[in-house]
């Protein structure tokens, strides 16, 4: 089955097979000729098909005029193709720079929200091949690795959220002519024009590219090719991970370092990046440059204590210690209630067995050796550092109850 103005479109079976495993999708649909085309193609690819149900959701940034009636279009386009369909509204002051980007957040989060409350197993969007190719052309441009150029895959997490775009084979132009050809008038949004914008920079410069051979179909290709090298090698990055590092209860990971020393430079750094993450609670990799810079400065043994965002690196002869950096650390004091289970400093899983009593969890902050000693019961030859970031967790009613990973009492009822 193919859709309308089939030229430059793959059978819709084979556009949409990445959504085989799914029967509840929604769609994000803005009104511009992308995401109508989406609109229509997956209808189409539904349609036969019961298990399948499509929900569309748009949004209404708020930013311009026309935006509240651009919704009400794409709705009314739904309803004719038989599909429920949610506008959401951000709502709340907006900020005067990093717009783009605050828009996008607060896209997937509504949208986000909704999927929670239908049910929404995944969202589909209409990121097509000249997208990619900007993604492409702006990290290079930024100094991406391998990670970064291999720009967006066809499935992915954001804000939490699984995110499907079956359509980064098709160019722009043939979205606009299936769009064209269903009869439909999109959304103009003229940001998509201001030069103001990096993105639509790279966009006006894409057609001296494609002169040169370098179209959106060889960007989308060297970013295919960059995520299977990127697989390949992390594979390998993450089994020499787990053969080289330690962690203890408190989150300090300890690398063995003639062995790391001994490690292919790309194989080294990806496993230091690792290391970064964890002992920082980063729930994003860290920018390659300050990552390469380190790595260059433990090889040739200029580095011994440093510190990078938020994580402190004591290197020696035969180890490179990583932990939380105790000066870095913005944790609010939270508790914690019967039933849940939180995510702490994005390092440490706090699970509260039904029954319990609340505990608050906040920073261990100055304590002594001594201190942590006696809260964990043993002795303590490890680094203060990650003693003194590591959760330190208080029953509401009877005080302290624990420190780390390392309960003093009723370990039934906590769990980090």
């Amino acid at each position: 089955m193919r859709g309308p103005g089939s030229g430059g479109l793959p059978e819709l079976a084979t556009l949409f097979a990445p959504l085989a495993g799914f029967g509840r999708i929604g769609l994000a649909v803005s009104g511009g000729p992308d995401s109508l085309a989406l609109l229509v193609l997956a209808a189409q690819w539904a349609a036969n098909d019961p298990s399948r149900s499509l929900t569309v959701f748009t949004v209404d940034h708020g930013l311009r005029p026309e935006a509240a009636g651009e919704a009400e279009m794409v709705c009314a386009e739904a309803g004719k193709l038989g599909l429920a369909c949610h506008v959401l509204t951000w709502l709340g002051e907006k900020p005067e720079t990093g717009l783009q980007a605050a828009a996008r957040s607060a896209r997937y989060r509504l949208i986000g929200e909704a999927m929670r409350k239908d049910g929404i197993e995944v969202l589909v969007t209409a990121h097509h091949a000249d997208d990619q190719a900007e993604t492409v052309l702006m990290r290079m441009a930024h100094g991406s690795g391998l990670s970064g150029l291999g720009a967006m895959g066809s499935i992915s997490e954001i804000e939490g959220i699984p995110v499907c775009r079956p359509l980064l084979g098709v160019t722009g132009d043939v979205l606009a002519r299936v769009t064209r050809e269903a009869g439909l008038t999109p959304a103009n949004d003229p940001s998509n024009a201001d030069l103001g914008y990096e993105r639509v920079r790279w966009r006006q410069a894409l057609p001296a590219f494609a002169g040169l051979g370098l179209d959106a179909g060889r960007l989308a290709e060297f970013a295919s090719r960059a995520r299977r090298a990127d697989a390949a090698l992390s594979r390998v990055a993450a089994t020499a991970f787990d053969e080289l590092t330690k962690t203890d209860g408190f989150g300090a990971i300890t690398l063995a370092r003639p062995a790391f020393d001994a490690l292919d430079a790309e194989i080294g750094l990806r496993v230091l990046a690792e290391g970064l993450r964890r002992a920082g609670g980063a729930r994003r990799p860290y920018s390659l440059r300050p990552v390469e810079d380190l790595h260059d400065a433990l090889r040739n043994g200029s580095a011994t204590t440093r510190t990078l965002s938020g994580v402190l690196i004591r290197a020696g002869a035969q180890r490179v210690i990583l932990t939380r950096e105790p000066g870095r650390m913005e944790v609010a004091p939270m508790v914690v209630r019967a039933g849940e289970t939180v995510v702490w400093d994005g390092r440490f899983e706090i699970s509260l067995r039904q029954g319990a009593a609340d505990v608050q969890v906040r920073p261990a902050g100055e304590l002594t050796r001594r201190d942590v000693e006696a809260l964990i019961g043993i002795d303590y030859a490890g680094q203060m550092s990650a003693a003194r970031t590591a959760p330190h967790l208080l029953d509401m009613q009877q005080g302290t109850l624990g420190l780390g990973c390392h309960m003093v009492t009723r370990t039934e009822d906590v769990k980090v």
